[in-house]
C-alpha cells in the first residue's frame, strides 16, 4: 500500500511537472519570442520540426523529479523553486536557443541535469548534531533596536529625497538617490536589512505574536523603497503575511503540486490573454530570463576568459585575476548582447558555474550549493518550516538571479544563518515549541 502510494506521488509529481514545462513551451513560443525576441528570446526553426529532440528535452525537464521526495529539509522547498523558476526554463531555453548539433545540446542539457539531481539530494544528508550559539543576549531585542537604528540612519541621510513614488517612476527615484549612502560597508547594510532582517522581524513578529516586530518590519520596508525604489522589498509584508495565513495549519507535503499548479495557470493565462505588466514582469523577467540569459552566459564564455572564481571578492583578494577589470560579469555579458548601460546578472549556474569554469562549472556550482543546502538544513532542522519559508523569501529571489556567492552575503544567507544558530531565536521559534500543532511538515 505505502509503495502505491509513493508510485501515485511521484506519478503526480511528475505529470505537474511535464504540464508546467509544456505551458512553458507553448509560451516561449506564442510570446517570449513574438514579443520579446529583441531581448534574444530566439528559436533555431529546425529544432521544431524535431519530434525526437522535442521529446528528449521533455525527458530531460521533468527527469529531476525522480529524485524529489516532498518537503524533508528546508533545502527542499528551496529546491522546488530553482526547478519550476530556473531549471526548466534552462533546458526549455537550451532547446531553443543553443547553436550546435543535437547531441552537443544533449550534453548542455545532461549537464544541467545532473547538477538538479544534486540539488533535489541535498536533503538526503541529516546530521545528528546541531551548532548552536550559546548567549545569553536577547537576539530578537537586538534586532529590533539594530533595525531602528538603520531606519533612522536612512532618514538622516536621505531625509528630502525619501519619497513614496508610483511604479512608473522608480528608475528616476534610483537614479536621483544613486549616490546616497551606498558607500563602503553601508551599502552592505542596506542590502542585509532588505534581505535579513526584514523578513526575520516579519516572521518572527507572526510565529512569536509579538506584533511590534511586524509592524517595525512595515516600517522599514516603506523606509528603503522612499529611499531607493526597491520594488520588491514593498511586497514582503504582504507575501510573508499571506504565505503564513494560508499555510498555517495546512500540510506542505503539497507544496511542490500547489507551486505547480499555481505558475501552470499563470501561464495559461498568459497564453490567453494579451500583452500586459503580468506578461513584462512574470513571465519574461521572472521566468523568461534565467534561461536565456544562461544561454547567453554560455555563448558569451565559448570565446572570453574563465574567471576561476576571481568574480568572488575574497578569491580575487588572493588571486588578482579577475579578466574583466572594473565591470561586473553582468555588466560585461549585457553590454555584449544588450545595452551599453545594463548589468545582466544572471544565476549561480551561469556565474559560478559557467562563467567560473565552462560546462564543467555547471556541475562544480551544483555540488557548492548541495553543500550550502546541507549545511542550511542542519541549522535550520529543529524550527518550523513555515517559518523558515517565510525568512528566506528574499534570499531565494537573490539566489535565482545572482552569484551563489553573493546570494550568501548580499542575498542575506549568512546573517539568517548566525540568527537561526542563536539559542535565544531557536528556543522562540522551535518545531517542538511553535506551531507544531498547527503545521504538518
Amino acid at each position: 500500500m505505502i509503495n502505491k502510494n509513493l508510485q501515485l506521488n511521484k506519478f503526480v509529481i511528475i505529470s505537474i511537472g511535464l504540464i508546467y514545462t509544456y505551458l512553458f513551451y507553448l509560451s516561449y513560443i506564442l510570446v517570449l519570442n513574438t514579443v520579446y525576441g529583441y531581448m534574444g528570446f530566439e528559436i533555431i526553426e529546425s529544432r521544431l520540426e524535431n519530434v525526437n529532440i522535442t521529446l528528449c528535452t521533455f525527458l530531460i525537464a521533468v527527469a529531476p523529479l525522480i529524485f524529489y521526495n516532498g518537503i524533508k529539509q528546508i533545502s527542499s522547498f528551496l529546491a522546488i523553486f530553482i526547478y519550476y523558476i530556473l531549471y526548466v526554463p534552462i533546458i526549455i531555453s537550451y532547446f531553443f536557443e543553443l547553436s550546435g548539433s543535437s547531441g552537443y545540446l544533449f550534453y548542455q542539457q545532461l549537464l544541467f541535469m545532473i547538477g538538479m539531481i544534486i540539488i533535489f539530494l541535498s536533503d538526503q544528508i541529516n546530521f545528528k548534531g546541531r551548532f548552536i550559539i550559546n548567549s545569553k543576549i536577547n537576539i530578537s531585542h537586538m534586532l529590533f533596536i539594530v533595525t531602528l537604528l538603520i531606519i533612522t540612519y536612512i532618514i538622516m541621510i536621505y531625509h528630502d529625497n525619501l519619497r513614496f513614488v508610483s511604479i512608473e517612476d522608480v528608475y528616476v527615484q534610483r537614479a536621483s538617490n544613486k549616490d546616497f549612502g551606498q558607500r563602503n560597508i553601508f551599502g552592505y547594510i542596506y542590502i542585509w536589512l532588505s534581505n535579513a532582517l526584514i523578513p526575520f522581524l516579519l516572521s518572527y513578529g507572526l510565529f512569536a505574536k509579538k506584533y511590534k516586530y511586524f509592524f517595525l518590519g512595515i516600517l522599514a520596508c516603506l523606509i528603503v523603497f522612499m529611499a531607493t525604489a526597491a520594488k520588491s522589498v514593498l511586497t514582503y509584508p504582504l507575501l510573508i503575511l499571506l504565505i503564513y495565513l494560508f499555510f498555517r495549519g495546512r500540510s506542505l507535503k503539497y507544496t511542490f503540486a500547489f507551486i505547480g499548479f499555481s505558475l501552470s495557470v499563470l501561464l495559461l493565462f498568459i497564453i490567453n490573454s494579451d500583452v500586459n505588466l503580468l506578461t513584462s514582469l512574470f513571465l519574461m523577467r521572472t521566468i523568461g530570463n534565467g534561461g536565456s540569459l544562461t544561454r547567453h552566459y554560455h555563448d558569451f564564455f565559448l570565446n572570453h576568459p574563465h574567471t576561476y572564481y576571481s568574480h568572488v571578492n575574497v578569491v580575487n583578494l588572493f588571486t588578482n585575476s579577475y579578466p574583466f577589470k572594473d565591470l561586473s560579469i553582468g555588466q560585461v555579458v549585457g553590454r555584449e548582447y544588450y545595452s551599453y548601460d545594463m548589468n545582466a546578472n544572471a544565476n549561480f549556474w551561469a556565474t559560478d558555474g559557467i562563467a567560473s569554469l565552462g560546462d564543467f562549472g555547471i556541475i562544480i556550482s551544483s555540488v557548492i550549493l548541495f553543500l550550502v543546502f546541507v549545511v542550511f538544513n542542519n541549522l535550520s532542522k529543529s524550527y518550523n518550516k513555515l517559518f523558515l519559508i517565510m525568512v528566506l523569501i528574499p534570499y531565494l529571489f537573490s539566489l535565482l538571479n545572482t552569484s551563489l556567492f553573493s546570494s550568501i552575503i548580499s542575498g542575506g544567507a549568512l546573517i539568517i544563518f548566525l540568527l537561526l544558530s542563536t539559542r535565544h531565536i531557536n528556543q522562540k521559534i522551535s518545531l517542538k515549541e511553535q506551531e507544531s500543532k498547527k503545521v504538518v511538515s
